[in-house]
């Protein structure tokens, strides 16, 4: 098969019973062996609450310690204290996501401020990401904090997720597959 060099707004049809190697050309030099792999992003963990729930006081920014892991590649995330830590040799870009569901005290349901935070632990201490859900509790059966970004770590940096209310009464979700509250993260490729 010919390929020809193909210019904006052009697009190419290759049949369906195309076999064999594909030669890539990079910076001018052909690549004889098809495609290169890019790299696997690890360290890689996914931990979640699968003991009782965690009991939260009214407007005071409660740590999640996800008691329970579907993997670690890594041994990053340590489960009695909720701290993922970026191990040595493991410096730089991370993408990580967190989601806490919480009940509802159907006798105290006037809250009406949510914030679930990923806090990053360096040099300088401080939160790095935090998103705000403020709604009305008449309305709200399972109040559910989710967010995610990219983070710019160094080796020894460690990462703690926390969850504020303005109410009493309330308490972070457990589920025995970690469906409901969770905290997940991986190294992106550079």
């Amino acid at each position: 098969m010919a390929l020809t060099r193909i210019g904006l707004n052009q697009s190419i049809n290759l049949a369906s019973n195309v076999t064999g190697t594909l030669p890539v050309a990079n910076g001018g030099t052909a690549l004889t062996s098809g495609f290169v792999n890019g790299g696997v992003n690890t360290p890689n963990f996914r931990a979640y609450l699968s003991a009782s729930g965690i009991s939260m006081s009214s407007s005071t920014d409660t740590t999640c310690i996800f008691d329970a892991e579907n993997y670690d590649t890594a041994s990053a995330y340590n489960t009695s204290n909720g701290r993922f830590t970026i191990p040595s040799g493991q410096a730089g870009k991370y993408f990580l996501s967190a989601c806490i569901r919480n009940t509802i005290d159907s006798t105290n349901n006037s809250f009406d401020l949510l914030k679930t935070m990923i806090f990053q632990y360096n040099s300088s201490d401080s939160l790095v990401l935090e998103i705000n859900n403020r709604q009305n509790a008449a309305f709200t059966n399972k109040p559910t904090g989710q967010l995610n970004g990219i983070f710019n770590c160094s080796v020894g940096d460690y990462f703690l997720v926390k969850q504020y209310i303005n109410d009493s009464g309330h308490s972070m979700v457990s589920s025995t597959s970690g469906n409901a509250t969770w905290f997940y993260g991986y190294k992106i490729i550079e």
